[in-house]
């Protein structure tokens, strides 16, 4: 384990997820509105990839009280402002840097820390729970990855408490709620489908499976990516 550039990082090398984890690549899969209504046992659906940050707390996590691990999707500076060119004008950043824009916080980047374009953007508005035995598979083939330090962590678990006791993810600002469409910005899957059935869907135990980007209706995967 090496001391993270800053203070903000520190680099290691484990299975084991805590909040604060860095984990490049996820798979999410994206269930369609009417998903489970058709009568065929398998149904197809869209498998993007993110970046994400883990959410969970590392007491759930390390108790084994957590089979599901929440985690929300990071993105950089650039991909915001593409989104949103109104973020790209003077101040804005401070805005959101200060707890000013609701559902976003900044990290600072664990390769340019020094770097304040080279920021991660967290989205709080956009979560997704993934299997945490997915999640170990993952953070184990990613080999050296980056985890959150203290004060940083506390003060990243602390604005997601913040958001959770007032309620608010529906995101009242406008121009917050247009950030949520940038899904094709963060997307480098394109195209990736997964066939996958309820029943599959709901199984936390094959993160093998999940990684292949592929189910069918017997629970059983097969290789390669759609």
């Amino acid at each position: 384990m090496s001391e993270a550039l800053a203070g903000w990082w520190v680099q290691i090398q484990s299975e084991q997820v805590r909040q604060g984890d860095l984990l490049t690549a996820c798979f999410v899969p994206l269930f369609h509105p009417d998903f489970g209504e058709a009568s065929d046992v398998t149904e197809s659906v869209e498998v993007r990839e993110y970046d994400c940050i883990v959410l969970t707390q590392s007491c759930d996590l390390e108790n084994q009280k957590a089979p599901l691990v929440a985690v929300c999707p990071v993105a950089t500076l650039t991909a915001y402002e593409q989104v949103d060119p109104r973020l790209a004008q003077k101040g804005e950043w401070e805005r959101v840097r200060q707890g000013r824009v609701e559902g976003l916080h900044l990290l600072a980047s664990p390769s340019e820390p020094s770097d304040n374009r080279a920021c991660l953007v967290v989205d709080f508005r956009q979560i997704y729970s993934l299997p945490v035995g997915y999640l170990q598979v993952l953070a184990l083939q990613l080999g050296p990855r980056w985890r959150l330090q203290s004060p940083f962590l506390e003060h990243f678990s602390q604005a997601f408490r913040s958001l959770l006791h007032a309620g608010w993810f529906a995101g009242s600002d406008p121009a917050v709620q247009k950030i949520v469409s940038f899904h094709g910005i963060l997307d480098r899957a394109h195209g990736k489908i997964a066939n996958i059935s309820p029943m599959a869907a709901a199984s936390a135990s094959a993160p093998d499976r999940l990684r292949s980007g592929r189910y069918n209706s017997s629970g059983m995967g097969s290789p390669g990516r759609a």
